[in-house]
């Protein structure tokens, strides 16, 4: 099944792991095998590796830093494609272009602005996923999004040509592009404005909001981050359950002053204490409920975890975890 892919990579010398075990190179920790993870160092590589594909037929996958979705643990997969060796970062100092590949990891690409006195990404610290897995959803923090200074987002197609898609053309919103709606290729860079700073005003700023998500996210344990897109998970229970509804006002009012962030863990622990997510042994964060972790309990566990809580906010909201289920590994016989 894989035989022609293996020569192609010797061949050419693609960088590329062969039968993965996932549940070690995840983020969160989870998965079966996965046949083969292919890394291409250049555009050039990236090309012969999706005309390849096209041709064969053969399955794939693209991924980024795995940041955002999970493996099950009872599959083995097949190949998949991530472009973590395409991770230059350039500044035209002539245009005031900011150009990074989509390897590159986000927090790397923030720092590397600061340094340079660029203000405008600082908010976006310690987000832990690559730049073109940031375009994909349209990542953001702090009222501050990875749009916000875009410019355009170069894009190879599944034949190999390369594509500009300007900022219009991406359907940016909260958490969401054109690229989870349409399947257009691979993101493989995206360009940036510069807007000038003051170094130390901008590296404090960075600074205090690596402060803050240390101090109030979950970093313990492997998890993906927001479970549901929503910036306030216990209003949306609250609008499900009216008993809990009249208990989140009494606590947000008279017993945890203005609780900044809303996500705190007081809170997270009595909502799960209210709901007996504690008796279930539920895999939540103590940081909040829509964060799950990876205390050794494995994909099922929290894969029945998300359920859970999709059905305590009435099933409307959109998942921003990604269950991954396949290429499935077509194992030759």
């Amino acid at each position: 099944m894989y035989c022609g892919l293996q020569e192609l990579l010797d061949k050419h010398e693609i960088v590329h792991h062969k039968e993965v075990n996932l549940s070690d190179y995840s983020y969160a920790k989870t998965g079966g095998q996965a046949a083969f993870i292919v890394s291409p160092q250049s555009l050039d590589l990236l090309k012969l590796c999706l005309q390849y594909f096209a041709e064969t037929n053969l399955s794939f996958r693209v991924i980024g830093a795995t940041s955002n979705i999970l493996f099950r643990d009872e599959k083995s997969y097949g190949v998949f494609l991530t472009v973590e060796n395409l991770n230059v970062i350039k500044y035209d100092r002539r245009s005031s272009a900011i150009t990074v590949f989509a390897g590159a990891m986000l927090t790397d690409f923030v720092h590397y602005v600061v340094d340079r006195s660029v203000a405008g990404f600082e908010n976006l610290v310690g987000i832990p996923g690559t730049v073109g897995g940031a375009i994909y959803m349209n990542a953001g923090s702090f009222r501050c999004e990875i749009k916000d200074h875009l410019k355009h987002v170069m894009v190879m197609r599944y034949d190999g040509s390369l594509v500009k898609m300007e900022l219009e053309d991406l359907d940016m919103s909260w958490r969401h592009s054109i690229f989870m709606d349409k399947n257009l290729g691979v993101i493989v860079s995206a360009t940036f404005h510069r807007q000038e700073g003051n170094y130390e005003k901008i590296n404090e700023e960075m600074n205090r909001w690596q402060k803050w998500r240390d101090t109030h996210l979950e970093s313990v344990y492997p998890n993906l981050g927001s479970i549901f897109t929503t910036k306030d998970i216990y209003a949306h229970i609250a609008e499900n359950h009216r008993i809990y509804k009249i208990l989140l006002w009494l606590v947000r009012k008279y017993f945890s002053g203005n609780m900044n962030p809303k996500n705190n863990s007081r809170l997270a622990k009595l909502t799960a204490s209210y709901f007996g997510l504690n008796k279930k042994k539920m895999p939540y964060s103590n940081y909040t409920l829509n964060t799950f972790v990876n205390d050794n309990m494995g994909s099922a566990r929290i894969i029945e975890y998300m359920e859970v809580l999709k059905r305590l906010t009435g099933g409307n909201l959109r998942m921003e975890n990604e269950i991954i289920e396949g290429p499935i590994w077509e194992k030759v016989r």
